[in-house]
């Protein structure tokens, strides 16, 4: 499973990529859970659990080559 999307801090945001288990940490959800739903289904069950959550994550920062944008690999989030 992996989840991209944009994290805000209140001061400034980066888009962000969840891989594996902190994808599941985030939401909550197992992997072949969303298999056996629609890619909609699946959307808005993702959001409505991670939609909104403080976390504290560890991650390193990397340029997008395709976005020209830096972006943040998440490797722990508690």
């Amino acid at each position: 499973m992996i989840i991209s999307g944009i994290v805000d801090d209140g001061s400034d945001s980066i888009r962000t990529v969840f891989f594996r288990d902190q994808a599941k940490a985030i939401t909550g959800l197992e992997p072949s859970v969303l298999l056996s739903m629609s890619q909609d289904e699946a959307m808005n069950l993702i959001r409505q659990n991670a939609l909104g959550n403080e976390i504290i994550m560890r991650g390193r920062i990397q340029k997008n080559k395709i976005f020209e944008t830096l972006e943040m690999i998440v490797n722990d989030v508690k």
